[in-house]
């Protein structure tokens, strides 16, 4: 059990992806398989025969390897911690119980060679780590930020009471040894059913007390339910890209530059339109700019910096500098976003006055010549 102490686990390297994620081998699930194409497993794939003490001591021991390896290594403030410890406990307390087991059919001359390691120093050991883990964890959280962790003091109290529990686990042990305690009854208790073979080997296997339904959806979590809950954050993830492509794809069609990449600059239509528009409300020539870059009328443009301009010279106009120091510090990307906000509004404003001078509606217009009609 000293190696349990020790031992670093290698650190896993992915899956196979050459297995098939079922059998009677022990191995995980390639990620990139798809948890609706996962296989049924097969009733033959496991042996039913009835387990023996050393078999699942083993397994015991094996996973409380694993366990210990995680746990002392996580950060004592992660959530991961928490949830180890529980798992962690839980498997200390059998390993002390497969401790006792294992003493006392040793005392009736059997013998054990692979769980020599395995005895209940270790495992106070293990319990000490912990207790001395959670305090620091409470000594940080008190002097470093004022809280009691609550948790921690349960779990501190926790790995005490399993520690001294270990404590009488050992010298019951060595009185087991000592032959001061008859242990027949545990003897007979696993004496049934050692040796029995397995039962499974063909469909006779399965009780007939059991109605079978090969449609019947699972109902536990699995391994399937962690692979779709990361195939949908995965589908999540696309569409929000896809989303975000489609949404500059429009912002670049209705600016007039695309497929370009984006360029924060006022398209050539849009300038125009609003100067023409401008002149049309205010029956007002617009007094150009003396340019010797620019071409003959028709074929101006305004760039980034006229634009904004414009803008500021319009906010400083109506008295609000606030919007006219924010117009100069804005990048371009900010600045483009403000300036079509600023065409479709006045594009509204302008067909909402175009409307109003439209004249009355035909209905109006018959009723006023019915009018006329009558008067003559």
């Amino acid at each position: 059990m000293t190696a349990i102490m020790t031992q670093q686990l290698p650190v896993h390297a992915g899956a196979d992806r050459s297995l098939i994620p079922c059998g009677s081998k022990n191995h995980g699930v390639p990620f990139d398989i798809k948890a609706a194409d996962l296989p049924d497993e097969s009733l033959d794939d496991f042996s039913n025969a009835p387990f023996e003490f050393e078999e699942t001591a083993l397994l015991v021991k094996e996973d409380l390897q694993r366990l210990y390896f995680h746990a002392g290594t996580a950060n004592r403030f992660s959530e991961k911690y928490l949830k180890y410890m529980v798992q962690l406990e839980q498997f200390i307390k059998q390993a002390g119980s497969c401790c006792l087991t294992k003493s006392v059919l040793e005392q009736k001359g059997l013998s054990f060679p692979q769980l020599e390691d395995l005895n209940i120093m270790d495992l106070v050991r293990m319990v000490s780590f912990h207790i001395r883990k959670c305090h620091a964890a409470i000594d940080g959280l008190y002097r470093d930020n004022s809280k009691l962790g609550s948790v921690y003091l349960q779990w501190e109290l926790r790995w005490i009471s399993l520690g001294e529990r270990l404590k009488a686990t050992d010298m019951k042990i060595r009185r087991i040894r000592e032959g001061k305690i008859i242990a027949d009854d545990l003897i007979e208790r696993e004496e049934p059913f050692r040796g029995k073979p397995q039962t499974n080997g063909t469909s006779s296997g399965i009780p007939k007390s059991i109605h079978l339904n090969p449609h019947a959806l699972p109902l536990d979590h699995s391994m399937a339910k962690e692979m779709l809950r990361l195939e949908k954050i995965e589908k999540k993830k696309l569409a929000l890209q896809r989303r975000e492509e489609e949404r500059w794809e429009r912002a670049a069609m209705a600016a007039g530059f695309a497929p370009k990449p984006f360029k924060p600059l006022t398209p050539k239509e849009m300038g125009r339109e609003i100067l023409r528009q401008e002149k049309e409300l205010t029956h007002e020539p617009v007094p150009e700019k003396a340019d010797s870059t620019r071409k003959k009328k028709g074929t101006e443009t305004l760039t980034e910096a006229e634009a904004r301009q414009y803008l500021i010279d319009k906010a400083q106009k109506e008295g609000d500098t606030d919007t006219a120091a924010q117009i100069r510090r804005e990048e371009s990307p900010e600045f483009y976003e403000r300036w079509q906000q600023y065409v479709k509004k006045t594009e509204e404003e302008n067909f909402r006055n175009a409307a109003g001078r439209a004249g009355p509606s035909a209905d109006k217009r018959k009723k006023l010549r019915e009018k006329r009609k009558k008067k003559r």
